[in-house]
């Protein structure tokens, strides 16, 4: 089965429906196809066709959903670009991966090729329109790599992760299936179109499942407020995705209170562990949170499950939910999660000193298993992410998890973010220090008493989880998606 007819099958035997949702405007299948069209021939022309990688930098934009069905379809390579980066690092990366790079902000070809709304056509029309993409598509064999992530970005030693085919659609079905898309959603798309979560969990399933994605173009409290206060009825979401981070703002912003939850089917949150603290935050309104857990090398949907009253918490957080059943899984000794399945074929690319050439790792072993890098605890098969592999701190010999500190601090009123880190220390070898950053319409932070904050936090702490040192600061960096970039600190 291949990706990109999926698509083209359902808009054109769905010409009218509205599909998306920007900028004011609301575009349908037919609009769609014919962008897809004229981007798939662009594409093709004599100017172009060499490239066989085409990225893109910027904010969210309508090609960040239809450049990824146009490469399958040509057999070529999406290798999208988180705003984040400056523009001369964003040329850089592209040209290293000799990458096509589209910033429509700035190309005028290319930001000419989005159609505005066109309405209805003949079916003749369509049917010429269907033709003609299907013409240029490639149809021997699937597409080598399809996607292209740059990830682990939040670690400090960014990668190239490279998805083939199979392993996008088999995700793509699995997101569709466990959040129960279907043609009467709204989705509401705040995540970078960059990310595997924004483009796999929602942009492509939404698209597939015949949803009308409304796309925002950045990922900010005011945007999702807005979105979420919709006076239209037809442009109110249905669903939509967040992290933790993005949550705990919206707790803390009084124009959050306009939001009626009781419109959104569900609300799914991912890309950190979600707190007891956050979630029981949110009881007192009628808000449905379904945990999302993934990884770019494999899903990113993995597991989820539906938060309710009755869910059970572990060491204050909440299950990251079941593995889904397109996939096998297994605990190692030291209780890391690894999974394999037809969503769990990724390719690591890297260069080495000079080569011209990148090498490819696989991220599985010789049985298929993909090592998450992540410990867990099994209750009955339900999860619990634990900690990071390789974010554990051993202080006095003592094994510390930082995001268990980290969930405690930020559950104290006024902590926007905190970030735990091992310091080196003249007596005592090493200790923790906590990193706060503070909201200051809460906390005023001309009159903060950082052993105040200590007292609060050791309430749940043992003393060898307890930060000796304290420092405010301006804010916690986070990437496009809110996970903490700890080495920016």
């Amino acid at each position: 089965m291949r990706l990109a007819p999926l698509f083209i099958t359902s808009w054109s035997q769905n010409p009218d429906r509205a599909c998306l949702f920007w900028r004011g405007q609301i575009y349908n299948s037919v609009d769609l196809l014919q962008t897809l069209r004229r981007l798939m021939a662009e594409m093709s022309s004599p100017e172009f066709e060499r490239y066989r990688v085409w990225s893109f930098w910027g904010s969210n934009h309508p090609f960040g959903l239809l450049m990824p069905i146009a490469c399958v379809a040509l057999g070529k390579t999406w290798a999208p670009l988180s705003p984040m980066l400056k523009r001369e690092a964003a040329v850089a990366c592209a040209a290293e991966m000799g990458a096509y790079l589209i910033d429509v902000d700035s190309d005028e070809k290319w930001s000419s090729l989005w159609m505005q709304p066109n309405g209805s056509v003949q079916s003749d029309d369509i049917d010429a329109i269907v033709t003609a993409i299907l013409d240029l598509s490639v149809h021997d064999s699937e597409t080598a790599f399809a996607l292209c992530f740059q990830t682990s970005g939040s670690s400090g030693t960014p990668k190239q992760v490279l998805l083939p085919e199979s392993h996008v659609l088999a995700n793509v079905m699995a997101a569709v299936e466990e959040q129960g898309l279907t043609t009467s959603d709204r989705v509401l798309l705040l995540l970078s179109l960059s990310h595997s979560g924004g483009l796999c969990i929602q942009a492509l399933p939404g698209l597939l499942s015949g949803a009308l994605l409304i796309l925002q173009s950045g990922f900010s409290v005011q945007s999702c407020i807005e979105a979420l206060t919709s006076d239209r009825v037809e442009l109110m979401p249905t669903t939509t995705l967040l992290v933790p981070s993005f949550l705990q703002a919206l707790r803390l912003s009084e124009r959050a209170k306009q939001i009626d939850w009781s419109k959104l089917r569900h609300v799914g949150i991912g890309s950190a562990p979600l707190t007891r603290h956050l979630f029981e935050t949110f009881r007192e309104v009628p808000i449905r949170l379904r945990n999302i857990y993934g990884l770019t090398e494999a899903g990113p949907f993995l597991a989820s499950c539906e938060l309710t009253e009755k869910t059970p918490a572990l060491m204050d957080v909440m299950p990251i939910g079941y593995i889904h059943k397109r996939f096998e899984w297994k605990q190692s000794d030291s209780g890391e999660l690894f999974v394999r399945g037809p969503a769990a074929q990724a390719i690591y690319s890297r260069r080495v000193g000079e080569a011209k050439a990148p090498e490819l790792i696989a991220t599985y072993d010789a049985d298929g298993w993909v090592a998450t890098g992540d410990a867990v605890r099994n209750l009955n098969g339900l999860l619990y992410f634990i900690h990071r592999m390789d974010e554990t701190l051993n202080v006095g010999g003592m094994k510390v998890m930082p995001s268990r500190i980290e969930a405690v601090f930020e559950s104290i009123p006024g902590v926007r973010g905190c970030v735990v880190k091992a310091r080196q220390h003249a007596v005592f070898g090493s200790v923790l220090a906590a990193l706060l950053e503070i909201d200051q319409s809460i906390i005023d932070i001309t009159k903060i008493k950082k052993r105040h904050l200590v007292r609060e936090a050791k309430k749940h702490l043992s003393s060898y989880e307890t930060p000796r040192e304290v420092e405010i600061v301006e804010r916690v960096p986070r990437s496009t998606i809110g996970k903490k970039l700890r080495h920016h600190l």
